[in-house]
Parts: structure tokens; sequence; C-alpha cells
């Protein structure tokens, strides 16, 4: 169960990260 919770919460940091940069690159590239 425990292992379970951080595997999600890792999961979503990731996603959080990943989303961050792509949004950074479209700003970059658009200006």
């Amino acid at each position: 169960m425990l292992s379970t919770a951080i595997i999600i919460t890792v999961l979503q940091q990731h996603r959080a990260v990943v989303l961050s940069t792509a949004a950074a690159a479209v700003l970059q590239r658009t200006s």
C-alpha cells in the first residue's frame, strides 16, 4: 500500500515536470 502511494506521487510529480518543461519550450518557441 505504502509503496503504491509513493509510486503514484512520483508519477504525478514527474508528469508535472514534463508539463512545465513542455510549456517552457512552447513559450520560448513562440517568443
